[in-house]
């Protein structure tokens, strides 16, 4: 199995924006918020892994919210999107998948029911944290702005 994170960046930027997707390659990952989660922020990363894909092109819908200003009339202006696809490793995987988690069990609430605490993953000895890495490629998007 191999794993892999997505994240979006306006390029003069200095965060990755919150993104979100409705594809099942992600949405059915242990870490995504389910359908009756809202209200939570949306992660700046979307960790998934590669078993249902079996070497076949696919293709993913990543959403953010573009960047939008109000003078009476809206407005959108151009920028750049940098695309993040990482391949990382296990250790790296399994660590944001479970810190993913735990941030958003700490968003619930008492109406949609309290969670039990998730340990985030650790591969240090005799102490917390995580030994991985990641590979990562970037391409670049210019998104022509629109009045509204």
């Amino acid at each position: 199995t191999n794993y892999y994170e997505i994240g979006l960046k306006i390029k003069e930027a200095k965060q990755f924006e919150r993104i979100y997707t409705y594809e099942n390659i992600i949405t059915n990952e242990a870490y995504y918020p389910t359908l009756l989660s809202v209200g939570l922020k949306k992660p700046f990363y979307l960790p998934f892994n590669d078993k249902k894909i079996n070497g076949k092109t696919i293709r993913l819908d990543i959403f953010h919210n573009a960047p939008i200003w109000d003078d009476g009339a809206i407005h959108m202006g151009d920028y750049t999107l940098q695309i993040y696809l990482r391949s990382v490793t296990e250790e790296y995987y399994k660590y944001h998948t479970t810190l993913l988690q735990h941030l958003y069990k700490q968003q619930e609430d008492i109406i949609f029911g309290m969670a039990e605490p998730i340990n985030a993953y650790s591969n240090i000895e005799n102490g917390y944290g995580v030994f991985a890495g990641f590979n990562e490629d970037v391409v670049e998007m210019y998104i022509e702005g629109i009045d509204f």
